[in-house]
Order: structure tokens, then sequence, then C-alpha cells
């Protein structure tokens, strides 16, 4: 299932990216496009923030829907945070593809790219879809310290991705 979603939120990113491209967006268009990266990536990282609060303080392990693949999972990493460098990235990102499919499919069947507001719009969402389905490996990273890949701890060092100190402040009491 998970590698499903991991393809399907691919594939439809894909496709809604050569959408865009296919409609000729004018140079301004491309530049506001490229603009989006940045608001799309702390769009990503709040949601994400919320996310984990919820999970972390509201419910418990038999909550309806959420319970193990959310708030179980959130529960015992801290527990044990270091658990999650062992998981591949398919067990990583699964879950959040589970999530970004549906609204990457629906963007493909209900938003034409007739507009450039609507094209702007379709990539806003892919590009923070794709933040947030790269948010657990960041996060793993954090915990991976030195065993990091080598680019990941340069951009680690230079604050572009969340680093092992500043996250370590996360599990202190």
């Amino acid at each position: 299932v998970e590698i499903v979603a991991i393809t399907s939120h691919v594939a439809l990113s894909a496709v809604l990216v050569v959408r865009f491209a296919m409609a000729q967006p004018s140079a301004l268009e491309v530049i506001a496009a490229a603009a989006l990266l940045l608001p799309a990536m702390l769009g990503a990282d709040f949601v994400s923030a919320i996310v984990q609060f919820t999970a972390d303080r509201f419910g418990d392990t038999s909550t309806p829907i959420f319970e193990r693949n959310l708030i179980r999972s959130f529960r015992e990493h801290h527990d044990d945070p270091k658990a999650m460098t062992h998981h591949d990235f398919v067990t990583i990102a699964g879950d959040t593809c589970l999530l970004s499919v549906p609204l990457l499919a629906l963007m493909t069947w209900l938003v034409p790219a007739s507009s450039t507001a609507n094209r702007l719009f379709i990539l806003f969402m892919v590009l923070f879809l794709s933040c947030v389905f790269m948010i657990s490996q960041v996060h793993k990273w954090s915990h991976m310290d030195e065993k990091a890949p080598a680019l990941v701890l340069k951009l680690q060092r230079w604050g572009l991705l969340l680093d092992p100190v500043h996250h370590e402040k996360h599990h202190t009491a």
C-alpha cells in the first residue's frame, strides 16, 4: 500500500507539473512558480508541527483511524527517537502519501490549468505536498547524526535542513 501511495504521489505530481509546462507559462509565471517553493516549504513545516503537536498531546492508541499510523508512531518516537533511523524510505514516507494522493488526484481531475491562478495554485500544492512528503525523511536524517548523507550534513550545517542539535531540544524534557 505504501509503495502504491508513493508511486501515485510521484506520478500525480508529474502529471500536474507537465500540465503546468504544457500550458506554456510566461517567463513571469515561471518566476512566480519558482518563488512558491519557500512558502510551500514553510507551509509544510508549519502543518507538520501542528500534526506532531496534535498527535503528541491528543487522543491515544485506541483513537479510531489515527491510532496506528499517527498517534502510536509519534508517541513511540519519543520513547526511542533513533528507532526511525532503522526504517527504509517506504516506511518513512508511505503514510504521508496516503494523505497527499487524494488531494493530488482531486487537483488532477477538478482543477483545470486554464488560468495563471489555477496553474500557480496547482504548482504550489505540488510543491507543498512534495515538501510534506519529505518531512519525515528530513526528520529521520536529524536523528542520524554523522551517518546522514554528506549533502544532507552540509544542508544541516547551513541551516537549510533540520539539524540534530536543534532537533534534540524537541526530545529534551
